[in-house]
């Protein structure tokens, strides 16, 4: 996609990769980046990474099969984007330039920083937003963020809760208690514990993730938690509400998927995978045609082994490349104690069938670097509210070359629309990109 409006020929080139998750998913993430464009006479391009959205090299009705799925990787991503700006430069602009700018946001920021480590020749400069660089396979610190993101009697009441609701999950008579809570769409098992459990912390231990302005969805999340006396009760609107952020947030990628050649091409298998979970909520189990959510962890792992199933692509590259896996153990966050790693690592051998399938970890950090990014031109901005910055570069931690800004709200803050209500530090980090960005351009 490109946007060229406000471009002025011989001016710079803005170039967004997106993620994750189909292009159009990422707008709300990228508008300062067209706000700078119009600002610096640039033109913006957004570029989809393959195998998301409508940017699949094996187009039909098995887009995301095993096999397919080989073609996928971050170092793929990088040498298609090295491919796209040199090829756009030389058949696309009337004024070719050198001043082409990448921006990403999460993931895909630490894409746009390996991008300057791996092809410094292409572009002028990286902007990495909440851009993780550390490949972990037992990332712990992620639930335990939310100890320091949120008020200390919202931690408290989401410890006291989780306490609860693990000491039912322990029992028949305590499984059928909160499959009434929780709106379980079929009776909790003991088989069902684990899938079940992590559901539950995922869902509302991720809420400081997207603490932005104008929503705050922590600050929702713990006056759901602290409002009354009751915190199990309390837990269970955080979960329900915070289901809900997912569910919208998911409506861009159901939409695609929905007009896809591949779900129009094995609709018979799309309607079973219907039947068993959701098409496009990896993190929400919420039904909202039967006004339930699926707990079963069979459902879960045979929807991600249909070959026509986008969130394969995601859960590939974890299992392939970076892990980010999040379990729970005793004294690694208030939420639950018994949900090991190595029950997320199987997940991969089984939606894959792959034998003893593990992320390769170490491989991915010796490529790139991990915390020791030996770029240049390279500017982090992170979220300290945010469990992603303890896998980026952050202030005052920057290797030589990178320079990185923090700020006192959530993922990718400094990339979506200015409010009224935005903290000053996130107002200064904003601000310091746009100083960073406009001196490449002057240099």
């Amino acid at each position: 996609m490109t946007l060229d409006e406000y471009y002025k020929p011989g001016g710079p080139v803005f170039i967004f990769l997106s993620g994750e998750a189909p292009m159009e998913f990422f707008a709300f993430q990228t508008v300062q980046i067209r706000n700078w464009a119009q600002e610096q006479g640039a033109l913006y391009i957004n570029l989809e990474h393959r195998f998301y959205g409508k940017s699949n090299p094996v187009p039909g009705g098995s887009p995301y099969s095993t096999d397919n799925l080989r073609l996928l990787s971050s170092q793929q991503a990088l040498a298609d984007a090295a491919y796209f700006i040199e090829r756009y430069n030389a058949t696309k602009l009337a004024q070719p330039t050198d001043k082409w700018i990448m921006f990403g946001c999460s993931y895909s920021a630490g894409l746009a920083a390996w991008f300057r480590l791996k092809y410094p020749h292409i572009v002028l400069a990286s902007i990495a937003p909440s851009g993780p660089v550390q490949a972990t396979l037992n990332y712990t610190s992620f639930f335990g963020q939310f100890s320091n993101s949120a008020p200390s009697k919202c931690v408290a009441a989401a410890g006291d809760a989780a306490q609860q609701i693990q000491k039912l999950a322990a029992s028949t008579d305590g499984l059928a208690q909160l499959s009434k809570m929780f709106s379980a769409c079929a009776p909790l098992t003991q088989e069902n514990t684990y899938y079940f459990l992590w559901t539950l912390m995922t869902a509302v231990g991720s809420a400081d993730q997207m603490n932005n302005p104008p929503t705050w969805i922590l600050n929702t999340t713990c006056q759901f938690l602290t409002n009354t006396s009751d915190t199990l009760a309390g837990f269970v609107k955080a979960f329900n509400f915070n289901q809900g952020q997912e569910a919208a947030a998911a409506m861009v990628r159901e939409q695609q998927l929905l007009r896809s050649p591949a779900f129009q091409q094995s609709k018979s298998e799309a309607q079973q995978h219907a039947r068993l979970s959701t098409l496009t909520r990896p993190h929400s189990t919420l039904r909202a045609e039967v006004g339930c959510n699926s707990f079963d962890e069979d459902a879960f792992i045979k929807s991600l082994m249909m070959s026509n199933n986008p969130n394969r692509a995601w859960w590939w590259q974890k299992c392939v490349e970076f892990g980010y896996f999040k379990p729970g153990y005793d004294g690694t966050s208030v939420f639950f104690t018994n949900l090991p790693v190595e029950h997320i690592v199987a997940y991969c051998e089984r939606i894959f069938g792959i034998p003893n399938m593990t992320p390769h970890i170490d491989a991915t950090n010796r490529y790139y670097g991990g915390y020791n990014l030996h770029a240049t031109n390279v500017m982090f901005s992170n979220g300290l509210l945010d469990p992603w910055h303890l896998l980026s570069i952050n202030e005052g931690t920057a290797p030589q070359g990178v320079t990185a800004t923090d700020y006192e709200a959530g993922h990718c803050g400094t990339l979506i629309d200015a409010t009224d209500n935005d903290p000053p530090s996130l107002v200064a980090s904003r601000e310091a990109l746009y100083s960073f960005i406009k001196k490449q351009l002057q240099d």
